[in-house]
């Protein structure tokens, strides 16, 4: 419960849009694509699409990629099938990574997310695939601050900014038409998925008296005892003028919604249960939980097509690197 869910009358039961609990959220990790642009993070507010980007998971190389060759270190910091990932480019990717992420983020990290991206865009080019000018301007349209910012110091051309977004459009192209086109989430599936994790669709319908003390809580249960109506008291003596005018009702919320105290005797009550106390950082509430629904398949629907879709392309994405890394030389010369 924020200090706005108390302030604020509730919205009408039927409102709230329903959401899977965070927890539920985390089938797929995330991965920032700095294939095509550390840069794009800044340039377009954190790019995510698919992974966790795992610092240091270029050190265990796999299917052909091997560690150290002949080629100068100092020109590549890898070659994809002939093609040379230049130490410079790591290194004006990796200034581009914004600081608080640094301590987590390796240069290696960097580089193999580039070596992926060369990858695509190896197969983006047997493919006719490219960015036209047009294209580029309007992945770029309204960043002009980002850009000014990252040119700022001197460490990001205009030029290497340019062929960064050509790059992240040309990969997204390729993904799109040749990797994700085919792609699709069947009703079958979502409605087991909803039924795998129904429980957590919950929701309960409560009202509450916020006061000030325990005491001030414990006389108006003692009120209620012997007979005063709850939603006259909540217009009375809350401190939350927002759900106060309205009786105390806060409408359908569900886990997550309210800070943990709430949450926890809200959820532990029936309807028609005796109201019970829970003191938070506003305040201690008197709470009384009027009803209790489980959701239903149609209100959570898009969203879990978008979950189980994003974790198909996760997988799509993953068996092409494993397919392609198994059939390119890949040579990685970066030492850190």
């Amino acid at each position: 419960m924020t200090t706005e869910a108390i302030l604020e009358p509730p919205s009408a039961p039927s409102a709230p849009k329903p959401s899977l609990p965070a927890e539920k959220k985390g089938f797929s990790e995330q991965k920032v694509f700095f294939a095509f642009a550390a840069i794009a993070i800044v340039v377009f507010g954190a790019l995510v699409l698919f992974f966790v980007l795992k610092p240091g998971s270029v050190d265990q190389p796999n299917g052909n990629v091997v560690v150290g060759t002949t080629v100068d270190s100092s020109e590549a910091a890898a070659v994809v099938d002939g093609e040379k990932i230049l130490l410079s480019d790591v290194e004006k990717r990796y200034a581009t990574v914004p600081a608080e992420l640094q301590a987590q983020i390796s240069k290696s990290a960097v580089l193999e997310s580039m070596i992926e991206n060369t990858i695509v865009l190896q197969e983006a080019s047997k493919e006719g695939i490219v960015a036209t000018d047009s294209e580029v301007e309007l992945a770029l349209a309204g960043k002009e601050d980002q850009v000014k910012q990252l040119m700022a110091d001197g460490t990001v051309t205009r030029e290497f900014l340019t062929k960064a977004v050509k790059e992240y459009v040309i990969v997204n192209k390729y993904l799109e038409q040749k990797l994700f086109s085919s792609v699709t989430v069947s009703d079958e599936e979502a409605k087991t998925f909803f039924e795998e994790n129904k429980d957590s669709t919950e929701q309960v319908r409560a009202s509450h008296i916020l006061v000030k003390t325990q005491a001030e809580a414990d006389e108006i249960l003692s009120l209620l005892a012997s007979g005063s109506v709850f939603e006259d008291l909540a217009k009375e003596k809350s401190q939350d003028p927002g759900s106060g005018a309205q009786g105390g009702d806060l409408g359908f919320f569900g886990p997550g919604a309210m800070v943990k105290p709430f949450e926890d005797a809200a959820f532990s009550m029936q309807p028609g249960d005796a109201p019970q106390i829970a003191e938070s950082e506003f305040g201690f509430h008197v709470i009384k939980v009027t009803e209790r629904k489980t959701g239903v398949f149609e209100d959570y629907k898009e969203q879990i097509n978008d979950l189980l879709l994003q974790q198909k392309k996760d997988q799509a994405y993953t068996d092409f690197l494993a397919e392609q890394k198994a059939k390119k030389k890949i040579e990685i010369l970066l030492k850190e």
